[in-house]
């Protein structure tokens, strides 16, 4: 998994190369840009939603689009990744967050189940 991910951090840092240069950015400027991909990012997640029945109060339901799920889910995923990509992140800095992420999940996950047994 590690070479996919590296693989994937790696091109989606060229692709971004094509745009911007996050080695003449400030810190400012980088917000900036921050601000910029994050929005880019909620309107991917938002066509996301839309793929699904959201709306509950509808009468009308349709077949989930499996293929503009799983497409916006990439591009939703792309846009993160340009994020952490202009803070110099890397795919190994990714991973040990992830890892941490997930071990601090599952405990709550652990003490949520405790206190619902109590």
């Amino acid at each position: 998994m590690n070479d996919r991910l590296k693989k994937m951090w790696s091109q989606q840092r060229e692709f971004s190369k094509l745009h911007y240069d996050v080695g003449e950015m400030d810190s400012e400027t980088r917000e900036a840009k921050t601000r910029e991909l994050s929005l880019a990012l909620h309107h991917e997640v938002s066509k996301l939603v839309s793929a699904v029945n959201f709306r509950g109060h509808r009468q009308k339901r349709y077949d989930p689009d499996r293929d503009k799920i799983l497409y916006e889910v990439v591009d939703s995923i792309r846009y993160a990744m340009s994020i952490a990509n202009l803070w110099d992140f890397d795919d190994e800095d990714f991973e040990v967050a992830w890892n941490d992420k997930e071990e601090y999940l599952r405990q709550q996950h652990r003490l949520d189940q405790y206190r619902d047994w109590e």
